[in-house]
């Protein structure tokens, strides 16, 4: 039985590219550096403050990354201080989260965000939604490592196979076994590997032959399925978002 639901931050429960792509230039300026496109930071995110500023700064001429402390440092510094640029919640999901919690789901979110600025996001798009936030910080190793999520089940006092996160990840990754045994391995192709980064997100040096089947198309199918499966269960009024699921489209 499921008792609680896991959602990320960044591209699932907020709209949150403009806010990266705001504060990010504002700091690629300062160093003299170019500004990047705001759909670049569909690549940028998703593992985390200092990965983003990596690739943002090689992207802006900074290969070597020289400014790189100093550009993490500051990042931080300006999330912490105002994260809510432009950052509007996804429609539908406060009514989404509102229906969860009439089913006594337990709420919570793991993001690879800094913790106090996801903590001040969840606050003020979500007041008293979530009983638990979790973003990232020295004390815990960043998604995919499980500890957020793992610590989350913990405190909760429920299993994590009893998590929705726990589950949809399962589910994605049988469907993603399927695709690459199909597709993928004629082409030799490391699999498992590849399988490992798509389901992460880590999508920076896949290179899949243009012969396979577009996988955003795979999964649109995959979100029609989930949709239709949560809706049996709930009900069609349910207006529930396939959002819930680890990787999230914004890196297909």
């Amino acid at each position: 039985m499921i008792k609680a639901c896991i959602f990320d931050l960044d591209g699932t429960l907020a709209d949150t590219l403009d806010s990266m792509a705001y504060v990010t230039n504002i700091i690629m300026e300062k160093f003299g550096l170019k500004t990047l496109p705001v759909d670049n930071f569909r690549y940028y995110s998703g593992e985390g403050a200092n990965m983003l500023i990596r690739r943002a700064l090689k992207d802006a001429g900074d290969p070597e990354l020289a400014h790189y402390d100093e550009g993490q440092k500051l990042y931080r510094e300006m999330f912490e201080a105002d994260p809510m640029y432009k950052v509007v919640p996804y429609k539908g999901m406060p009514e989404t989260l509102k229906k969860l919690k009439e089913h006594g789901m337990k709420l919570a979110v793991c993001s690879n965000k800094p913790h106090p600025a996801a903590v001040k996001v969840i606050a003020q798009l979500f007041d008293g939604e979530f009983d638990m936030v979790v973003g990232q910080s020295e004390a815990i190793r960043r998604k995919p490592a499980p500890d957020g999520p793992l610590m989350v089940a913990e405190k909760f006092g429920v299993k994590p196979e009893e998590c929705i996160n726990r589950v949809i990840d399962n589910f994605l990754h049988g469907i993603l076994k399927l695709y690459l045994a199909f597709f993928a391995d004629s082409c030799n192709l490391a699999s498992d590997a590849i399988l490992y980064q798509l389901l992460n997100g880590f999508t920076e040096n896949i290179s899949l032959p243009d012969t396979l089947p577009p996988l955003a198309a795979f999964i649109n199918i995959l979100d029609q399925i989930l949709c239709l499966l949560f809706c049996s269960y709930y009900g069609s009024n349910f207006s529930f978002y396939i959002c819930l699921y680890h990787m999230d489209r914004r890196t297909l």
